[in-house]
C-alpha cells in the first residue's frame, strides 16, 4: 500500500518528531509512506487531487484536512487524518486521538467509515457552517493581535460580539422559509469538538439550526446552555439542501470567509470519502 501525508509545518502542534514516529509507524504497517509538506494556502487539495496513492493523510489542523479532503472527493482514495493543528476540532468530533502518534497507531483500513461532506457552494466542509454570530467571532478572532491561546481568544471575541447588530438572515429549506439572526449548520455532534449541539442530530442530514431572536440575553442564553452541555434550546432541521440568505460572512469549520454574494446555497453529499479514522 501507498500512502501520501500532507503535512502544513505551520500547523499548530506540528511536530517534527512525532511526524517522523508516525511515518516509522504506517511504512510498518503499510509498506511506502511519502511526506509532501504545504507552503501555502490551499495547496493540500491541490496535492491530494493530483495523488497517486491508496490512502492520504492530512497532517496538520481542520483547515488541512478541509482541503486534503475537497482534493480527495470523487477519488477513489482512503482519506485519513493525524491531528498537528491548534484544537483539532475534526479529531474531537471522531475521537481520534488528539496524539498524532496514537493516531497512526490506531487507523485501521481493515475498519473504514463512509463520510458525508458538506457543501457551500462548491466548498466543502467536514463538520460544520456558520452565519451570524458564530461567523463574526471567527472573523474577530483571525483578525486579533492579541498573544495570547487561540482558545483565549474566541472567549473574548464573543463576549465582545453578543452586542454587535446582526441582520436578519431568511433561510429557505424543505420548501419553507424561516428568518434568523443566526445560524449554524452542523454535520456532526458537537460544537468545537467538545461541546454537544442536541441530542437528535442526524449524521446523514444538514441538521440546520435556528437562533430566531435578535435580543442579546437570548444568544447568550444560548451560547451558556452549549457550553454546560445541554445543547442549544432549539432541535435542528434536518435537510438535504439549504439557502441562507442575508450575509456574506460565513465560518467553514473554524475558518472565516466572505462569500462574493449573500445567497448562499448549502447541500450534503453522503458517503463522499471513504475513511480510516
Amino acid at each position: 500500500m501507498n500512502i501520501l501525508i500532507i503535512s502544513n509545518p505551520a500547523s499548530g502542534s506540528y511536530n517534527d518528531i512525532k511526524l517522523g514516529k508516525c511515518v516509522d509507524i504506517l511504512s510498518k504497517k503499510y509498506g511506502t509512506v511519502e511526506v509532501k509538506f504545504t507552503s501555502a494556502p490551499d495547496e493540500a487539495g491541490t496535492i491530494a487531487a493530483s495523488a497517486v496513492a491508496d490512502m492520504v493523510i492530512a497532517a496538520g489542523g481542520d483547515g488541512l484536512l478541509n482541503e486534503t479532503a475537497a482534493g480527495l472527493l470523487n477519488k477513489n482514495i482512503i482519506f485519513s487524518v493525524l491531528p498537528m493543528g491548534t484544537i483539532n476540532v475534526f479529531c474531537r468530533e471522531h475521537k481520534i486521538p488528539l496524539n498524532p502518534v496514537k493516531a497512526a497507531e490506531r487507523i485501521d483500513v481493515a475498519r473504514l467509515k463512509k463520510l458525508p461532506l458538506g457543501f457551500l457552494g462548491a466548498r466543502p466542509f467536514l463538520l460544520m457552517c456558520g452565519f451570524g454570530f458564530d461567523a463574526r467571532v471567527v472573523k474577530q478572532v483571525e483578525e486579533s493581535k492579541l498573544p495570547v491561546h487561540k482558545t483565549v481568544k474566541h472567549l473574548s471575541e464573543g463576549v465582545k460580539s453578543f452586542h454587535e447588530g446582526y441582520p436578519e438572515l431568511v433561510v429557505f429549506t424543505n420548501n419553507k422559509k424561516y428568518h434568523a439572526y443566526h445560524v449554524i449548520i452542523s454535520l456532526g455532534h458537537f460544537y468545537a469538538g467538545n461541546f454537544p449541539l442536541s441530542n437528535t442530530i442526524r449524521e446523514d442530514k444538514l441538521n440546520i439550526f435556528l437562533h430566531q431572536n435578535p435580543r442579546p440575553k437570548s444568544l447568550v442564553f444560548s451560547i451558556f446552555s452549549v457550553a454546560i452541555g445541554k445543547g442549544l434550546p432549539v432541535n435542528p432541521i434536518f435537510a438535504e439542501n439549504a439557502k441562507v440568505s442575508g450575509t456574506s460572512f460565513v465560518q467553514i469549520d473554524g475558518e472565516f470567509i466572505e462569500t462574493a454574494t449573500e445567497q448562499n446555497y448549502i447541500s450534503i453529499k453522503k458517503e463522499a470519502l471513504t475513511a480510516a479514522i
